[in-house]
C-alpha cells in the first residue's frame, strides 16, 4: 500500500499513479487525482477536486465528496445511488462515493457531462434532462424538452417517465434507439417518427397502450394520453377508443 498526502498549503497539485498499488490518497483543494490501478482509498480534504477514473483502474472508494468536486471517466458509467452512496461502474472497474453524496456534481465522460444528484441525492441528470438511477437509465423530462433517442447521448435509455406536468415534449425515435418505453405522457407531447412514412411502421394497440414497431425495434407507449405522432407522410393521431391510427 502507498500513502500519499498532497500539499494542503498549495492548490492544484497533480497526483497520477500507475501500477496496481492499493493507494491511500489525501487530496487538497483543486487537486487532480488519478489513482491508476489497484483498489484506492481517496480522501478529499479540500474542495474543487478533480478525480480521474481512467483506463487502468480497479475498485476505488472516495470519502468526503462535495458538490464542487467532479469526476472524469473515459466512457459513460452505469450509475446507481443508495442511501447516499453513489456507485459507478464501467469496463475499467468500479467507483464508490461513500455516504456523503447528497448534492449535485458533474461527471465528465467521452460524449458529454452528466450532472448527478439533487437535494435528495437520488437522481442523475445532464444539463437539460433528468435521469433516475437504475440498471437501465430512466429519463424524466423536467421541462418541455426535445430529445433525440437515437443520439449516443441517450443510448442507455430504455424507459422514459414523461410526468413533468407541462407537456409539449418531443421524442424523436428511430430504430437505432432500440426498444424504449414511454410512460406518463401528455396529450401535448409529440412522438417524432419523421424518418419514416406511415407504411414503414406498424402500430399495435394493447391493453396498456400502443406499440410502434420500426424494423426490429419498438417504441412502447404506456397509457392513452400520448396521441400525437409526426411522420414523413404527415401528422397522425392515435385514437385509443377505436384503436385506429388516423391522419
Amino acid at each position: 500500500n502507498v500513502l500519499i498526502f498532497t500539499d494542503t498549503n498549495s492548490k492544484g497539485d497533480i497526483v497520477s499513479l500507475g501500477g496496481d498499488f492499493n493507494d491511500t490518497i489525501h487530496a487538497g483543494k483543486s487537486d487532480t487525482i488519478d489513482g491508476g490501478g489497484g483498489n484506492d482509498q481517496i480522501y478529499l480534504d479540500g474542495n474543487r477536486v478533480h478525480v480521474i477514473f481512467g483506463s487502468s483502474e480497479g475498485n476505488d472508494t472516495i470519502y468526503g465528496w462535495n458538490s464542487t468536486d467532479y469526476l472524469e471517466f473515459d466512457s459513460m458509467p452505469d450509475v446507481s445511488i443508495s442511501n447516499g452512496d453513489l456507485y459507478l461502474e464501467n469496463e475499467n472497474g468500479t467507483l464508490l462515493i461513500d455516504g456523503s453524496f447528497t448534492n449535485s456534481t458533474d461527471i465528465k465522460y467521452s460524449d458529454g457531462i452528466l450532472r448527478v444528484g439533487n437535494s435528495n441525492g437520488d437522481v442523475i441528470y445532464d444539463r437539460s434532462v433528468t435521469y433516475y438511477a437504475g440498471s437501465n437509465l430512466i429519463l424524466d423530462t423536467s421541462r418541455s424538452t426535445s430529445i433525440d433517442l437515437s443520439s449516443s447521448t441517450y443510448e442507455n435509455i430504455s424507459a422514459i417517465d414523461a410526468s413533468d406536468g407541462r407537456g409539449r415534449d418531443v421524442f424523436r425515435y428511430t430504430s437505432d434507439a432500440g426498444d424504449v418505453t414511454i410512460s406518463n405522457g401528455d396529450s401535448r407531447d409529440i412522438v417524432d417518427l419523421s424518418s419514416y412514412s406511415v407504411d414503414e411502421i406498424s402500430a399495435e394497440f394493447t391493453d396498456s397502450g400502443l406499440v410502434i414497431s420500426v424494423g426490429d425495434s419498438s417504441l412502447n407507449i404506456v397509457g392513452t394520453n400520448m396521441t400525437q405522432f409526426s411522420l414523413a407522410s404527415g401528422r397522425y393521431t392515435a385514437d385509443f377508443s377505436n384503436q385506429t391510427f388516423n391522419s
